[in-house]
């Protein structure tokens, strides 16, 4: 117990350690909007308008005392082409506006996850050794492919979202309609991966029984959710890009609804319903999604909000191509990035797939909440990207206005958004990742499946401990993985797509696979060492994104100001942005927490 208690000591200092050094990292980024420029005059102070212009009015009318006691009835402020849209976000806005974009695709995340967690209670439900084992091949070689078209269509969110900001209805329509002919087009590959889902497990050792169970999954999933799953996220990423966030969700709700009250009876033979097993689940999958899909397009065709966008109609190859290179060059790196997440988990399962029954039950025990819980880092990946695209687009709106400085006001704005949403996938993940390690018995238990498919009482010890410490590798992953996802997404909100994949590419896949599958297929290292590389690949990762972002320059502006001519008046006080930061002070909060620690 007292070894346990060190651990876990040690492993929360870990945590402390990482999440003060990204606190410094955040106020670093934050930093260059801080020009102190009260030092060379005594006739005039600079206040950075953190107040509305009603405030300001206010000020202008009543007695100002200073720190020192000392009033001043004879000021006089003078107010500088001050308007709301100049003023710079603080930090509690920016935070608050990634949270209002982030909370609605979290939301529809939601029940995705859900359908995940089911079906994967339902595999074990089937008491079948090679249905459980199926289960993270089937969830990482679907996210591979499904997720990274997924991620090349998001481009329609950013590019739509920057013309829908500059109120361009002709560009978000061509926009649109690049995302349906990719969706098309991208169908043809995604049904030839899925139908050979099974001889491409098999040509990489996985075991013959698990790969047939796959193969069943993906053959009926591919009967009709292929092309309306593409074309879907398409119409999300319209609704997202004319901030319809709604949308989104109801989507979601109803297609996880309708598939699981099909997927549920078909695969366990209850309700009357032939038991098809595995081939349940997808075939209750394609019921969902088809049907959803055209609740859906019927909506949107009918809708007010959409019907100034003619997206299907006029049909012509010119139509539906135009700008397509464009689309392209933007959508698939953020594909790649997103293969980072999901091809690089389905690469790590097909190694361990070749190994004993014993570590692919205690992959799936450990897996299944890591994929949980990137689907929320998906949504927020997804937000930032989107609410920088359109803060740029705002900027670019305000450029053509010749109004320069509230467009670098907006350029700075959208640099500080890309920090907060980088800051709160940190803190998110971080508080995930303790929930894991200290429910790992639990989330254990829920995906084990009965202890009758084990062979013996020795074998469910073994899994369970490589399980615990498969989990403890992934939930720590997980801390990295956060500002790894979402610093890509920032950047593609300034359509800067190529840095990001390239770098996850480079970390996770050139250099940790190799080594991965030479410990242990070669070296016959413990199984854990797979997820271990992993890990190692996504911190460097996310250590080279997170500086690169660092690295990004603000725009320097001239700031709306406020005169007082008094002297010593602010400047002898501290600065409000000190008292707006006091209380993520990290030196003064670490101290607090670190002394619970003390005997």
């Amino acid at each position: 117990m007292n070894y346990f208690t060190n651990v876990t000591k040690k492993i929360i200092s870990i945590f402390l350690i990482i999440t003060f050094s990204f606190q410094n990292l955040a106020v670093a980024m934050d930093s260059e909007f801080d020009d102190t420029q009260d030092k060379k005059t005594h006739k005039a102070t600079i206040l950075p308008i953190n107040h509305s212009l009603e405030d300001l009015r206010l000020l202008n009318n009543e007695t100002i005392e200073s720190p020192e006691g000392r009033k001043f009835n004879d000021h006089k402020i003078s107010i500088n082409e001050v308007t709301e849209s100049e003023l710079l976000l603080t930090n509690r806005n920016a935070y608050k506006t990634v949270l209002k974009s982030s909370i609605p695709l979290i939301i529809s995340m939601a029940p995705v996850i859900s359908k995940s967690i089911v079906n994967n209670i339902i595999l074990a439900q089937l008491e079948d050794p090679d249905a459980i084992a199926a289960g993270p091949l089937i969830s990482t070689y679907m996210n591979s492919v499904t997720g990274s078209i997924g991620a090349i269509l998001s481009c329609c969110g950013i590019l739509g979202g920057k013309r829908a900001a500059m109120e361009d209805h002709e560009g978000l329509r061509d926009v649109v309609r690049n995302g349906y002919f990719a969706g098309l087009i991208l169908t043809i590959p995604s049904l030839a991966i899925y139908l050979n889902a099974g001889r491409i497990l098999k040509s990489t050792g996985v075991e013959n029984s698990i790969a047939d169970n796959v193969q069943d999954y993906f053959f009926y999933y591919s009967i009709g959710s292929v092309l309306p799953t593409y074309w879907t996220l398409v119409d999300q990423q319209l609704a997202l890009s004319l901030n319809k966030n709604n949308l989104p969700i109801v989507i979601s709700i109803s297609r996880t609804a309708i598939s699981l009250l099909a997927s549920y009876p078909l695969a366990l033979g209850a309700w009357g319903c032939p038991k098809l097993g595995v081939a349940g689940l997808g075939y209750g999958t394609s019921i969902g999604t088809l049907s959803a899909f055209l609740a859906i397009r019927t909506y949107i065709s009918y809708s007010e909000a959409y019907t100034k966008y003619p997206l299907l109609s006029n049909f012509s190859f010119s139509t539906y191509t135009n700008n397509m290179r464009k689309f392209i060059t933007k959508g698939g790196p953020l594909g790649l990035l997103r293969f980072m997440e999901w091809g690089n988990l389905a690469a790590n399962s097909m190694i361990l797939g070749t190994l004993n029954r014993n570590t692919q039950i205690a992959e799936q025990i450990s897996i299944q909440p890591i994929i949980a819980y990137n689907f929320i880092l998906i949504a927020l990946t997804q937000a930032s990207g989107i609410i920088i695209s359109q803060k740029l687009g705002q900027a670019e709106k305000l450029k053509a206005q010749d109004r320069q400085e509230e467009y670098k006001i907006a350029l700075n704005n959208a640099k500080r958004l890309g920090s907060a949403a980088i800051a709160i996938s940190f803190f998110s993940s971080l508080a995930t990742a303790g929930l894991f390690i200290g429910l790992s018995h639990p989330l254990q238990r829920l995906f084990e499946g009965t202890p009758q498919d084990i062979e013996s009482k020795d074998d469910w010890d073994t899994i369970q401990s490589l399980a615990d410490t498969m989990l403890l590798v992934n939930s720590i992953s997980l801390l990295a993985d956060g500002p790894r996802n979402v610093g890509g997404g920032a950047f593609s909100g300034y359509e800067e797509v190529i840095f990001a994949p390239s770098v996850s590419f480079a970390f996770m896949s050139v250099l940790a696979l190799p080594i991965s599958a030479g410990l242990v297929l070669g070296a016959e290292f413990n199984p854990v060492w797979a997820y271990g590389m992993r890990a190692g690949g996504i911190f460097l990762s996310a250590l080279t994104i997170c500086y690169k972002w660092y690295q990004k320059k603000s725009v320097p502006e001239k700031k709306a100001h406020a005169t007082i001519e008094n002297v010593g008046l602010i400047s002898n006080s501290p600065s409000r942005r000190t008292y707006e930061r006091a209380w993520y002070n990290p030196i003064r909060w670490g101290v607090a927490i670190l002394s619970m620690f003390r005997k």
